[in-house]
């Protein structure tokens, strides 16, 4: 094997090292998924345990940013049921790994996101380094994305549902003593008891998750709290979402769905819940657009291409050159997330109890496309790096994945052109040249 190394003990307990050889993180791709399978395998048949440990200063990160490009592109050319089977791979691989007759134990010296959490939860007992960093989390709904892999199922059986909601709608890491406290880890020692402490755990523990035993059920005060009628305002409230525009991003109602439909099922039926609802989410164009600016292309935004200037002056013609009185901007600016876009331009900011109407998102709507239309006829640079640098440094509404992206959801008709103004329609039109092939920039431009 390439990326584990699998050694046994004379005491019956293996040990597999994750170490993908030169990446500064351990991450799935298809063949670290192939040899974490063999690796559970041959433990299976040799072992009475398992500890699953890095040989890196983290554990593990999330998917290959190839394998999340794949995805992106194949809401173009897959049909549904095929990125399900694709998507839902590492989950069931989880899966084997939690009902496995011998006991895993994950040995976490680091940093464990996304996916590296997820595959700490999916094992029998959690050991984990003790340091007062944040190094616990599950980020994906800052990407557009939900936790794919068993995420939105475990956190609420292990810390409780409305701790669960806090951190998969925050998206915010937390300290092992955090997770110590609430479940998420079974012991915090210092670096070098990490492995002895959790290979005794591995030798004494039954391997069986909570869930999966006999008549277990969520407790009766998740119960209670998932049937409040205002729970997910409480849940908007703990991620942060509640002075957002929520709607926009579509993973966070995808969040919320997976927790409220799959919690009070059995376990694998709570994974099928949070498999199909992640496939309709990588099927939508927000999530998509947000993959690529947010995740894959967030190098981008580091680069030199004067985008960021182009994009200060768009927005300053647009204010010198609109109708709108500065309130009527504030309000269109936050009914499409963008506040921070026209408050860098010298907006004031609104208090909280200013509400954006309907009109409102329509305005806003029509306002992003004038300068995204202006931004386009301007850069010369590639769009993906100005649609990172938009994103990243200028304040842009991350739900549109940039001006160039948003440009090509009007073009395909994903975002709705009733009652946009029809200079921007025609405008839109007139850029003939796709602006997006699939996932990826076509490089088409109205640039002289």
């Amino acid at each position: 094997m390439d990326y584990i190394t699998f050694t046994p003990r004379n005491d019956d307990i293996a040990v597999a090292t994750l170490d993908m050889p030169g990446r500064p993180f351990n991450v799935f791709s298809e063949q670290m998924m192939d040899e974490l399978e063999a690796a559970l395998e041959q433990a299976c048949k040799a072992s009475r345990g398992l500890v699953i440990r890095s040989g890196k200063g983290s554990f593990a990160a999330g998917a290959d940013l190839m394998m999340i490009r794949d995805f992106a592109d194949m809401r173009f050319g897959a049909d549904w049921q095929s990125m399900r089977d694709r998507f839902s791979r590492l989950g069931k691989l989880f899966r084997r790994i939690e009902q496995a007759p011998i006991a895993v134990v994950a040995a976490v010296n680091g940093l464990a996101l996304g996916g590296g959490l997820e595959l700490a939860m999916a094992c029998h007992g959690r050991v984990c380094i003790d340091v007062d960093r944040p190094i616990l989390g599950l980020p994906e709904v800052g990407l557009g994305l939900l936790p794919g892999a068993g995420g939105t199922q475990r956190l609420p059986r292990l810390i409780g549902a409305a701790k669960a909601m806090g951190m998969l709608l925050g998206g915010a890491p937390v300290t092992p003593a955090f997770a110590m406290k609430h479940g998420l880890v079974d012991r915090i020692v210092s670096g070098d008891q990490l492995l002895d402490v959790a290979l005794e755990m591995a030798a004494t523990i039954r391997p069986v998750a909570r869930w999966d035993q006999p008549g277990w059920q969520i407790p009766p005060t998740d119960r209670a709290f998932l049937e409040q009628p205002d729970w997910i305002a409480f849940c908007l409230e703990r991620g942060g979402w509640s002075q957002r525009q929520h709607d926009l991003y579509p993973a966070v109602a995808a969040i919320c769905t997976c927790v409220a439909r799959g919690a009070r099922l059995p376990f694998d039926a709570g994974c099928d819940v949070e498999w199909d609802v992640f496939v309709d989410l990588m099927r939508d164009p927000v999530a998509a657009n947000m993959v690529v600016t947010s995740f894959l292309n967030k190098s981008l935004a580091r680069g030199t291409d004067g985008g960021f200037q182009l994009l200060e002056s768009a927005v300053a013609d647009f204010l010198a050159s609109s109708s709108m009185s500065a309130e009527s901007v504030a309000l269109a600016a936050r009914a499409v997330d963008a506040a921070a876009l026209v408050e860098a331009a010298g907006v004031s900011h609104l208090p909280d109890h200013h509400v954006p109407s309907r009109e409102d998102r329509l305005a806003g709507m029509a306002m992003l496309g004038s300068i995204a239309l202006a931004l386009l006829r301007r850069h010369r640079g590639p769009h993906d790096q100005l649609d990172a640098s938009a994103v990243w440094n200028g304040g842009w509404p991350q739900w549109t994945g940039g001006p160039i992206a948003f440009l090509a959801m009007l073009q395909r008709g994903e975002v709705s052109h009733a009652d946009l103004p029809a200079s921007l329609i025609d405008g839109v039109s007139a850029i003939g040249t796709p602006l997006k092939t699939g996932a990826a920039y076509s490089g088409a431009s109205l640039a002289a």
